[in-house]
């Protein structure tokens, strides 16, 4: 533990963290060779995140002081990896802004400059990450004891390489493109629904109580173990594209976007078959994991399987908008936001039973193998079921609405009416010039300043 004891006493700010991973990492002690993975999947800003403080911890029980220290040590690397991150994003903006200065369709070889230019920016970018990436992993394996590294630091090196998960769908389409048909891959890439789910990301979204994490240990462990099986085969088998140029996924569209062919030694058929695997594999553990659970605990976990797995087709009552318009009024007493709560869930709760109708049937669709139209990826969308789908669903969102507005006194009806509340209300809104703004900017401020026209969960969504 003394690792802890000569970094804890700078471990104390955001600021200040990201100077501790520095100078923790140049520590005495010899380099480890440990899992990173920040070449092979764009993780920018997210390089390390709670879910990783929470997988290390369910891997090797630390303890409290070890999970202060891997706290700050991940927040540095976080705040380091941003810092990289937004230099790069920044960078690429500059240049965007140049090349429209100097603009000439007909100069191709100055746009493959450009291309170039950007590309070796990206391979910049992911090395500096990756240096970040393996110096902070290192770290956090000196701060255990031998038995907890023995016993738990490989579980937790699994769970960094299952955040390859998140660039197989891109991988796939962009070894599926060739010259013949060049969007090929990325039509097949929008059939797919929701992108490549991780299990346990999706558990720890769910806040389970630890009654229910015993209840699925066991098919977790099946998933993880399965997974990583297939994820190193992954790795392996697109190792041309994860680490060729300047990796990530970005730097493997920007390789692509100069030729058009797939590169050597990757086969997108064994890719696509691999891919099927591990959709399968999630699906089938998934359904082992909703049968252990009941009660909230299962609707928390089905709730959090829409939000990843049904995007476009999924989102909570409460971010409806006339829903949020009442929850903005300040005039609401505490009775009134208790029972419009009360509302909410209960409607959620058979919007979430109808929604999951459809998600079972996507499921059906992976374990068959379905094929998704090429011509329509929105096919699943529009078929009969889904279509009566949303009709009921749209009913209980209109029923959700009257009575959360019957709710409302007079003099709340009327601010909800007009989206004034009060004197200061009226004088700022009359205030605000339409020169200059959008049409979706004035429907922002009708709305809220969050208002999104796509229906979109966000990550500022609330888990009951």
């Amino acid at each position: 533990m003394d690792i802890v004891a000569a970094c804890k006493g700078w471990l104390r700010s955001g600021v200040m963290a990201a100077v501790v991973v520095l100078a923790c990492v140049g520590g005495a002690r010899s380099a480890l060779a440990q899992e990173v993975v920040a070449k092979e999947v764009d993780l920018s800003s997210s390089l390390f995140t709670i879910e990783d403080l929470e997988n290390l911890d369910a891997a090797v029980s630390l303890s409290k002081d070890q999970r202060e220290a891997a706290l700050e040590l991940m927040r540095g690397g976080m705040a380091r990896a941003r810092a990289i991150a937004l230099r790069s994003a920044r960078k690429a903006m500059d240049m965007e802004e140049d090349e429209m200065e100097t603009f000439d369709a007909e100069d191709m070889e100055k746009f493959q400059k450009r291309m170039e230019e950007f590309q070796e920016s990206e391979k910049k970018k992911n090395e500096e990450l990756l240096a970040v990436e393996k110096g902070v992993m290192e770290e956090l394996k000196l701060l255990l004891e031998g038995a907890q590294a023995e016993e738990g630091w490989a579980k937790f090196e699994r769970s960094r390489r299952r955040l390859l998960l998140q660039g197989v769908v891109q991988t796939v389409a962009m070894a599926a493109q060739s010259g013949d048909d060049p969007y090929g891959g990325m039509g097949m890439m929008m059939g797919m629904s929701g992108g490549m789910p991780e299990l346990v990301g999706t558990l720890r979204a769910s806040k389970l109580g630890s009654e229910d994490i015993k209840a699925i240990a066991e098919p977790l462990e099946m998933y993880e173990t399965t997974m990583d099986t297939l994820v190193k085969e992954y790795r392996s088998l697109a190792s041309p594209l994860l680490t060729k140029g300047s990796g990530g996924i970005y730097g493997m569209a920007m390789a692509f976007a100069q030729d058009g062919e797939a590169k050597p030694g990757v086969d997108g058929e064994k890719l696509k078959d691999l891919m099927q695997r591990m959709r399968v594999t999630h699906v089938r553990h998934a359904r082992m994991v909703e049968d252990k659970l009941s009660g909230d605990a299962r609707e928390r976990f089905v709730r959090q399987r829409l939000r990843q797995e049904f995007q476009w087709r999924w989102q909570p009552s409460r971010r409806d908008p006339q829903v949020r318009a009442v929850l903005r009024l300040r005039s609401l007493t505490e009775q009134q936001k208790a029972e419009i709560d009360r509302l909410i869930k209960a409607t959620d709760s058979k919007l979430i039973e109808s929604a999951a109708k459809g998600l079972a049937k996507q499921d059906e669709d992976v374990l068959s193998d379905k094929k998704s139209d090429p011509e329509n990826p929105w096919a699943d969308m529009q078929s009969p079921e889904a279509m009566e789908r949303a009709k009921d669903e749209a009913k209980l969102r209109k029923q959700l609405a009257k009575d959360v507005v019957a709710l409302l006194n007079e003099s709340q009806r009327n601010a909800f009416e007009t989206g004034i509340e009060n004197d200061d209300d009226l004088k700022t809104q009359f205030e605000k010039r339409r020169h200059g703004q959008s049409m979706w900017e004035r429907m922002g401020e009708m709305y809220g300043e969050d208002y999104n026209p796509w229906g979109m969960s966000d990550d500022q969504e609330e888990v009951p």
